[in-house]
């Protein structure tokens, strides 16, 4: 990126704390938002376009070409040689950058009103991908507890809909701290009609089961979500493993295939083990009790 080029002088060691910490730093050195702030809003602009209309190009009105030829000389911008007033990201790393700083201004100034906020954001894909990684990494460094507090507001406004409260959970999943924040949430989780653990366990399926490299072979569980909502389910004890079986069920057939011969004992093996002697605990206490919690054709995959 020849932009990152520029970037002269020694770099403080609090800039390497956390990704996050690094792209804010570099982010500051390329565009100076506190000497002038134009050439940040115009590039968060034409990102935040190009999500929006899925145009490769974007069309720069007259005031801000001077910031936008600016840009495009130190590396920032790409200028359309047909349309000379149309522009976009030099690279896919700045226009990450830019809508990851749209969506951190967007939270924190309607982190309190998550519908309102969703709808700020509306749905594309790129603007919810930034979601997702913002999102990961406030839980990941939530000192003020404002990852957590969100959740909470997420789920309890019935305006923030099922689409962007699934985001708030894959963000959540996603995270190193995707333990914790279960634990600090755990009412959500554990409601008594299992909507919000089946919620979590279809996250799960849709995003963290990575598609097979040949045909014939199956979907294989990746990233620490998978340990964590094991971990979760087992700490809430008998009681609750009954309630929801069926879902736990489920579960461990999606995550089984995260065992192979060249990894044995990969991550979550131990939380998965304790939920199956659980669950063959419920199995043998009887006929009866067998077929209230599953169905013949779960029994043959458990």
């Amino acid at each position: 990126m020849r932009a990152a080029q520029r970037i002269k002088g020694a770099i403080p060691g609090s800039a390497w704390a956390t990704l996050a910490d690094w792209r804010g730093f570099v982010w500051r050195r390329l565009l100076k938002p506190e000497v002038d702030s134009n050439g940040q809003e115009l590039l968060v602009r034409i990102a935040i376009q190009r999500a929006r209309s899925g145009s490769p190009w974007i069309t720069v009105d007259g005031p801000s070409l001077a910031t936008a030829d600016q840009l495009r000389a130190q590396g920032i911008l790409r200028k359309n040689d047909l349309f000379p007033d149309r522009y976009c990201p030099e690279h896919d790393v700045l226009e990450d950058w830019a809508l990851l700083f749209y969506v951190q201004r967007e939270f924190a100034e309607h982190s309190q009103q998550p519908a309102a906020l969703f709808a700020r954001l509306g749905s594309r894909l790129m603007v919810r991908r930034a979601f997702r990684q913002f999102f990961g990494e406030l839980l990941e460094s939530d000192k003020r507890n404002e990852g957590v507090a969100f959740i909470r507001l997420a789920f309890t406004e019935a305006l923030g809909g099922k689409e962007w409260r699934e985001e708030v959970a894959n963000a959540m999943l996603g995270s190193s701290c995707a333990v914790d924040a279960l634990r600090q949430t755990q009412a959500f989780w554990t409601d008594a009609s299992g909507e919000r653990l089946r919620t979590l366990c279809h996250v799960l399926r849709i995003a963290y089961l990575g598609k097979p490299p040949r045909d014939g072979e199956p979907e294989r569980p990746f990233w620490p979500g998978w340990n964590a909502l094991m971990t979760f389910i087992q700490a809430q004890g008998d009681g609750f493993l009954r309630e929801h079986a069926r879902t736990v069920t489920a579960l461990l057939l999606d995550w089984r295939h995260a065992v192979t011969p060249e990894c044995s004992a990969p991550q979550g093996l131990a939380a998965a083990a304790a939920l199956v002697r659980g669950l063959w605990q419920i199995a043998i206490e009887g006929g009866e009790r067998f077929e209230k919690y599953w169905t013949d054709d779960e029994w043959q995959h458990t």
